[in-house]
């Protein structure tokens, strides 16, 4: 056999993620070229590389004590979110698997406990979008209280820079929702400076002590101050009344798009109060309903409401929320709350038992 043949047969069999590497360099993450996503076996092999990048991410956070809310993390989870939602929506460009090898670098960084760096990177260059928001996140970065403000702005990168592609892709239509979402995430950054913890602490000021001269010794005798007795009652102050007790909110439901069973970068936001709820509370329990809406079969509607429940349970375990305390159930389209087929598609959280100081309110800002 010839040595060029015997090269071909080796090269033939080597793991395509060892060897083709597209435009963007190394191997992507583990992720198959975009010809290549035809066959299950393929795809099993991409849905093994997401998972790989969201554990390492979870070990950030559980093992090495990187926070959640910090730039790097919250930006490296934003860029998996856009790869995983362009996947699933079969983008056929390179663009998945340039936003995974960034995720990569990201994650290296946080690995090596390098400063992640605050400078704009794009995966690949897209038409800059809403120039007025980049400058707003040019000047998030550079607040004095920029670290109350990571993570939105790190969400808020990222969904412009999804947007530019969608309009490069497919025009500016459907660059729409992600822009929409972009100026959300602008106003909660704006709002994460109102925090009383962000806001600058007043300067101490510094009353000098005055010292009373001495008095002069004096041979007069003081005349006695006469006392005057009033017939008015004694007015005693009545006790300040207690401060009632803080309540917390948070989202009973987060909902999906049509015959989607990935969580939304919203519904991912309301997820994460509940992450610090159930950390900060570790003998709390919740259930996790799953439904549909009405439309279609009711075994196909059974196995999707099934998929939304287990995509919200594998998000709080992958930031170390023990299965135990998350109980699952599946609807399907048995339980409907609206008339409006998108806000059936949904999965509710419940509290088992009441909480002090924690309510739960229906919400619609993440309805698709």
């Amino acid at each position: 056999m010839s040595l060029k043949r015997l090269s071909l047969l080796i090269l033939a069999s080597m793991p395509l993620a060892l060897w083709a590497d597209g435009e963007v360099g190394g191997s992507a993450a583990g992720l198959s070229l975009p010809s290549e996503r035809v066959v299950s076996s393929v795809m099993a092999r991409d849905e093994k590389a997401f998972a790989n990048l969201q554990q390492r991410m979870s070990l950030l956070n559980s093992e090495r004590g990187v926070a959640i809310n910090s730039y790097a993390l919250a930006k490296a989870q934003a860029w998996w979110d856009l790869a995983n939602a362009e996947y699933r929506m079969n983008d056929r460009s390179d663009y998945v698997r340039a936003v995974l090898a960034e995720v990569e670098r990201l994650l290296v960084l946080m690995e090596s406990d390098k400063p992640a760096d605050l400078t704009r990177v794009e995966p690949k260059p897209s038409k800059p979008l809403r120039e007025d928001m980049w400058r707003a996140v040019a000047e998030l970065k550079a607040a004095s209280a920029f670290a109350c403000a990571e993570a939105n702005t790190a969400r808020l990168e990222v969904m412009l820079a999804g947007a530019g592609h969608d309009y490069d892709e497919l025009g500016w239509r459907h660059a729409v929702p992600r822009v929409a979402m972009a100026e959300r995430l602008l106003k909660r950054a704006k709002v994460d400076f109102d925090d009383e913890a962000c806001k600058p602490k007043p300067e101490p000021v510094i009353v000098p002590e005055i010292v009373a001269a001495p008095a002069e010794a004096s041979t007069t005798v003081a005349e006695p101050v006469p006392v005057i007795v009033q017939d008015s009652p004694v007015c005693v102050p009545l006790p300040a009344p207690a401060p009632e007790p803080t309540v917390k909110v948070y989202a009973d439901r987060v909902h999906f798009a049509f015959a989607s069973d990935v969580l939304s970068l919203r519904s991912q936001e309301l997820l994460m109060a509940w992450i610090e709820l159930l950390r900060s509370q570790p003998d709390l329990a919740v259930d996790l309903i799953g439904h549909t809406d009405m439309q279609g079969m009711d075994g196909l509607n059974e196995k999707l409401s099934a998929r939304r429940v287990l995509a919200v349970r594998e998000f709080f375990m992958a930031a170390g929320i023990s299965p135990k305390r998350l109980l699952t159930q599946a609807q399907g389209k048995r339980a409907p709350t609206s008339l409006q087929a998108a806000e059936n598609r949904r999965v509710e959280l419940r509290l088992r038992g009441d909480i002090p100081g924690i309510r739960l309110q229906r919400q619609q800002q993440d309805v698709q």
